[in-house]
């Protein structure tokens, strides 16, 4: 939302996101983006509505919550073939753009150039060498800070 207010572009927000309301929006407004679950992904591989409208103004559906399994992001990237980011971190930190890069279906894609990350030892917190299993530490203004009220148990150090 605060991009589409900062870019001054068109933002839609419907009052009961049913898929039909959602695809009519897409086909009326022309929508660009459009934050999608998981479960919403599925719905969409699932309806036969997709075909019904004009959904070629999506640039990217952007999808959050849990990864994709192979299978249905490879149908989604079939469906939308112009790409999807990454919104874990309470923003986009990532994004695969374009039919080259979807097909990397092991990738949630390149780093956004605002963002820092590096892999660490959950324990240490010192960093590991390229290869190594660890946590992927996040620095940027998508990052959130902690929860309202609650203390912060560890900082990021990047």
């Amino acid at each position: 939302m605060l991009r589409a207010v900062s870019q001054e572009e068109t933002l839609v927000l419907l009052v009961t996101p049913e898929l039909q309301e959602i695809l009519e929006a897409v086909d009326k407004y022309k929508a660009n983006y459009m934050p999608v679950s998981p479960s919403d992904v599925v719905a969409l591989l699932k309806s036969d509505s997709t075909s019904k409208y004009d959904l070629s103004s999506l640039i990217f559906p952007w999808c959050g919550g849990a990864p994709l399994s192979k299978e249905v992001a490879e149908k989604f990237r079939d469906k939308f073939p112009n790409g999807y980011g990454l919104t874990e971190a309470g923003g986009a930190i990532a994004l695969t753009k374009g039919p080259a890069e979807v097909t990397q279906l092991d990738s949630v894609g390149r780093l956004f150039e605002f963002m820092d990350a590096k892999i660490v030892d959950p324990i240490t917190g010192e960093a590991l060498f390229p290869g190594q299993k660890g946590e992927l530490w996040l620095r940027g203004p998508t990052i959130m800070k902690g929860y309202l009220g609650a203390e912060i148990r560890r900082p990021l150090k990047l």
